[in-house]
C-alpha cells in the first residue's frame, strides 16, 4: 500500500513539475540556511560551557573614570584583593600570557607552535584542569618549570613521557633563546571550543606591575549589581590612584565576541541578525508550501469523497496526504544537505569556526530534524480539515473555497510582507554601508598611512624618500588615522569648581600634522602652533565640559592651560563607537617612532616597495605598516559579511513570494474562467478585466507595505543607533521599493490575466 501511495504522491508532482521543482529548492535553501545558522549562533554563545560553574565565572574589567572604553586587563594583585575582600568570591585567579602560539618550542629535539600562560595556582580549581601526571602542585613550581598540554606531548615524544626534559624557547626568527624550561607535569589535552588554549602553563612569578587577565568565580545567586557597587565603593588602590576603576563584569560566556582574540569576520549581533532573518525565511517557505497543498486538496475534494465512498479509511486517506508530503520534505532534506556541502567552505571561512566537518553536520542535522517535526505539526492541521470534509463537498455541488481562497490569499500577503521588510532592511543597510564608506569622516584617510618603528622618524623618512610612490610624509608621536599609541589623561576644567575630573585622549600635534590629515576648526584659532600650556579639543570634550564658551577658558593636566579652538569630531575608530573625547597638546618630541604619509596607486604595490626598501637598506628592526582607507573598511567587515548574507535570504524570498503569486492567479484564472467569459459576453473589455485582477494583488501589496514598512523602520532604527554616523531614510526609498514590488506582482498576474481575458467565451462556457 506504501508503493501505491508513493507513486500516486509522484503522479501528483508531476503533473505540477514547476511547482513542486520549485517548492522543493525553496525548502531545501530555507533549511541549509536556516540549520548553518542556527548552529553557528548556538556554537558561538556556548563557548568553555563544558567548565563546572563557566555560568558563574567572570573576567574582571576596567574602565577610567568617566571613560567609555573598557580594557579587559588588570594589575597583578587584584585577584588577592578579590578573594580577601568579598564574601561573593568563590575563587579568584590571574592569568598573563607568556608567549604567543606563534613562537616555536623545542623538546626533544623537535620542534612544534605552541603558546604559554603563566597563571595562579587557583586557576587550576576555577577552570577545571586536570592532571594526568607529574608534580599537581603548581605552589612548589619555581620559575623555570612548565606542564604541557597531553597533545603537545604527543607530538615532541609520542607514547614517551616528557616529564623531566628540558624545554627551549626560540625568537620569531627561529634561533634558540637563553629560555630554559624543565617538564615537571602533563595536563589533558584543552578543548578547542573555549576561549583559552592552554598548550602550556607555568606558575604566575609575583609582579610590581605589568597587564594580566583577573577572572572571578563568584558563589550561585549573586547579586551581580550588588557586587560590582560593591568593588566600585571598595576600590583596588593600586590602581585608583591613576583614576582607574574596576566596574566590568564580562560572563565567560559572552567572552568570545567582546574581547575576541581574533578581528571577527562578522559579529555576534549580527550572526543573530542573520539567524532570525533563516528563521524566518523558512516560514516564508513552508507557508509557501502550504499554500500549494491546500489548493491541490480543494482541487481534490470530490476524488478524496470518491475514496471514502469506496472503502478508504479516515486513516488511509490521511496516510495518501501524509505520503506526498513527507516525501517532498525528504527531498527538502537531501537537497539542503547538498546545499551544506556546497557553502561549507565560504561557512567556515566567513563563522572562523575551528571544527571538524562531522560536528557541523551532527548539529545541522538535529535542527534540521526538528524543522521537519514543526513542518509535519502544520501540515496536519489542513489534512484533518480536509479529510473530514470530503462527504459534504461530494454532495455539496458548489465547490468550497476555503472561505473564498482566504487562507491562500493572507498567505501570500505574508510571504509578500516578508520579502518586502527583508527588501527594506537589506536596502537601508547597503545605503548606510555606503554612506560609511564615502561619509566626510573629518579627517583625511585616503592614500594615507603610517609607518612605526624603533629605529627613529628621520631614518624612517630616509628611507621613505627613496620611494617615488610616496609624495609626502610628516613626522609624528601619533598618526590620527589610524589612531596609534594615544592614552587617556585626566583632565579638570577649572571653571568648575566641584573638582571634577574629564577623561580624554591626548593626541601631539602641530601644523604640519593638521595640515596633513586636513583637521578642521570648528571655533577659536586657525593656528595649531600650540604653546605647552595651550589646547585644542573636539567638539566631543566640548559637550561634555557643557559651557557655551569655552574658548579662552583653562583646563587643568598636572599644570594649567588655555584652551585655544575646538576641532570637528573625526572618526578615527570604528563607527560602531561612539567618538571619543580628544585633547591636542603640543608635539614636543624631539624624536619620534611614526611616520605619516601619502602615496600614489594601491597600497599593495606601496607596501611592498617600503619593504624592498627596508631591505635595501639593511635594518632587520620591525616595523608596522597602517593604511587608513584599510583599516577603515576593516572596520566594516561585519556589516560587508551581513549583507551578502542578507542579500542572499533576500532574493530566495522574494522569489519564493512571486513564486505564490504566481501560482496563485493561475488557479484564481482557472477557477475564473466561466467569470470572465460571463463578463465579455456582457460588454467588458479586456483592459477592463485585467484592472480587475491588477487591483486585487495590488492592493495585496498596498497590505503588506502597510505592515512591512512601520515594522522594517524600526527594526533598522534600532540597527542605525549604534553608528556614530547614520544615513537618512528618505520617502524615495518606501516609494521605490513598492513600485518595484508593485510592477513585479503584475509581471506575475499580467500574462495569464491577459490570455484567460482574451479566450473565446463561447468555448469557455461549452468547457464548462
Amino acid at each position: 500500500m506504501i508503493l501505491y501511495y508513493i507513486k500516486i504522491a509522484f503522479r501528483n508532482y508531476l503533473n505540477n513539475k514547476t511547482q513542486s521543482l520549485i517548492t522543493l529548492f525553496s525548502l531545501a535553501f530555507a533549511f541549509a540556511f536556516a540549520s548553518l545558522a542556527t548552529f553557528w549562533n548556538n556554537y558561538e554563545k556556548t563557548y568553555d560551557s563544558f567548565l563546572t560553574n563557566y555560568e558563574n565565572i567572570y573576567l574582571v574589567g576596567r574602565q577610567q573614570l568617566g571613560d567609555r572604553y573598557i580594557s579587559k586587563y588588570s594589575t597583578y594583585g587584584l585577584n588577592s584583593h578579590l578573594m580577601n575582600q568579598y564574601a561573593e568570591v568563590e575563587k579568584s585567579c590571574g592569568i598573563k600570557k607568556e608567549w604567543d602560539d606563534d613562537r616555536i618550542i623545542e623538546i626533544n629535539n623537535r620542534t612544534v607552535q605552541a603558546s604559554c600562560e603563566e597563571i595562579t595556582p587557583e586557576t587550576i580549581d576555577i577552570f577545571d584542569v586536570q592532571w594526568i601526571a607529574g608534580n599537581r602542585n603548581i605552589e612548589s613550581w619555581n620559575e623555570n618549570e612548565v606542564a604541557i598540554s597531553e597533545e603537545t606531548a604527543r607530538k615532541v615524544c609520542g607514547k614517551d613521557s616528557p616529564i623531566g626534559l628540558s624545554l627551549n624557547l626560540k625568537d620569531e626568527n627561529g634561533k634558540e633563546t637563553e629560555s630554559e624550561y624543565k617538564i615537571v607535569a602533563v595536563f589533558k589535552t584543552w578543548p578547542k571550543h573555549s576561549n583559552f588554549d592552554f598548550h602550556i602553563i607555568k606558575k604566575l612569578k609575583p609582579l610590581d606591575g605589568g597587564a594580566f587577565h583577573t577572572y572571578v568565580c563568584l558563589k550561585p545567586n549573586t547579586d551581580i549589581n550588588q557586587f560590582l557597587q560593591k568593588m566600585i565603593d571598595n576600590p583596588f588602590q593600586k590602581d585608583y590612584v591613576y583614576g582607574i576603576i574596576y566596574n566590568v563584569l564580562t560572563p565567560l560566556k559572552e567572552l568570545h565576541y567582546t574581547f575576541p582574540e581574533n578581528k571577527r569576520n562578522i559579529s555576534l549581533n549580527d550572526v543573530k541578525l542573520f539567524t532570525g532573518a533563516s528563521i524566518i525565511l523558512v516560514l516564508c517557505a513552508l507557508l509557501n508550501y502550504l499554500n500549494l497543498f491546500i489548493s491541490r486538496l480543494c482541487t481534490k475534494g470530490r476524488e478524496m469523497a470518491l475514496r471514502t465512498i469506496c472503502g478508504s479509511s479516515s486513516w488511509q486517506l490521511g496516510m495518501l496526504l501524509m505520503v506526498e508530503y513527507i516525501l517532498l520534505m525528504l527531498g527538502s532534506l537531501f537537497f539542503s544537505i547538498i546545499f551544506i556541502e556546497l557553502f561549507y567552505n565560504e561557512f567556515v571561512e566567513l563563522s572562523q569556526l575551528e571544527i571538524d566537518r562531522f560536528t557541523i553536520y551532527v548539529g545541522c542535522a538535529y535542527l534540521l530534524l526538528f524543522i521537519l517535526a514543526l513542518a509535519a505539526l502544520l501540515s496536519l492541521v489542513p489534512i484533518f480539515y480536509f479529510k473530514k470534509k470530503t462527504l459534504r463537498l461530494q454532495i455539496d455541488t458548489t465547490p468550497v473555497s476555503l472561505g473564498k481562497n482566504s487562507f491562500r490569499i493572507t498567505g501570500v500577503c505574508v510571504q509578500l510582507f516578508i520579502s518586502i521588510l527583508f527588501i527594506f532592511c537589506s536596502s537601508i543597510m547597503i545605503k548606510q554601508v555606503h554612506y560609511l564608506i564615502h561619509a566626510d569622516i573629518q579627517i583625511e584617510r585616503k592614500n594615507i598611512a603610517s609607518i612605526t618603528s624603533g629605529i627613529g622618524d628621520e631614518r624612517i623618512m630616509d628611507i621613505l624618500s627613496q620611494i617615488p610612490l610616496i609624495t609626502e610624509m610628516v613626522p609624528t608621536i601619533n598618526p590620527l588615522f589610524p589612531e596609534n599609541n594615544i592614552h587617556v589623561g585626566s583632565f579638570k576644567f577649572l571653571e568648575n569648581k566641584d573638582d571634577q575630573t574629564y577623561p580624554a585622549y591626548n593626541v601631539f600635534i602641530n601644523q604640519d600634522i593638521a595640515d596633513f590629515y586636513g583637521l578642521k576648526v570648528k571655533e577659536g584659532s586657525e593656528s595649531f602652533d600650540l604653546g605647552f600650556d595651550e589646547y585644542f579639543i573636539n567638539e566631543t570634550f566640548a559637550k561634555q565640559l557643557n559651557d557655551p564658551n569655552l574658548i579662552g577658558k583653562t583646563l587643568w593636566y598636572g599644570r594649567p592651560g588655555t584652551i585655544r579652538g575646538i576641532v570637528y569630531d573625526y572618526q578615527f575608530q570604528p563607527p560602531t563607537e561612539p567618538v571619543r573625547a580628544l585633547v591636542f597638546q603640543k608635539d614636543y618630541a624631539r624624536r619620534k617612532n611614526a611616520v605619516a604619509f601619502k602615496y600614489i596607486g594601491d597600497f599593495t604595490t606601496c607596501q611592498a616597495a617600503i619593504k624592498k626598501a627596508f631591505e635595501k637598506a639593511d635594518i632587520n628592526s620591525k616595523y608596522y605598516l597602517n593604511d587608513g582607507e584599510t583599516i577603515y573598511k576593516s572596520y566594516l567587515t561585519s556589516e560587508f559579511n551581513l549583507l551578502k548574507l542578507l542579500s542572499i535570504i533576500t532574493v530566495i524570498s522574494l522569489l519564493i513570494a512571486l513564486f505564490g503569486v504566481y501560482t496563485l492567479i493561475l488557479q484564481e484564472c482557472e477557477r475564473q474562467r466561466k467569470n470572465i467569459a460571463i463578463r465579455k459576453v456582457y460588454g467588458a473589455q479586456v483592459k477592463d478585466i485585467l484592472m480587475m485582477f491588477f487591483k486585487k494583488y495590488v492592493m495585496q501589496v498596498v497590505i503588506a507595505s502597510a505592515f512591512a514598512f512601520p515594522i522594517g523602520y524600526v527594526l533598522i532604527k534600532h540597527w542605525l543607533e549604534g553608528y556614530s554616523r547614520q544615513t537618512s531614510m528618505e520617502i524615495e526609498v518606501f516609494l521605490g521599493i513598492f513600485i518595484c514590488m508593485a510592477l513585479l506582482v503584475s509581471l506575475c498576474i499580467g500574462w495569464h490575466v491577459w490570455r484567460a481575458a482574451n479566450e473565446n467565451p463561447a468555448t469557455v462556457v461549452k468547457k464548462e
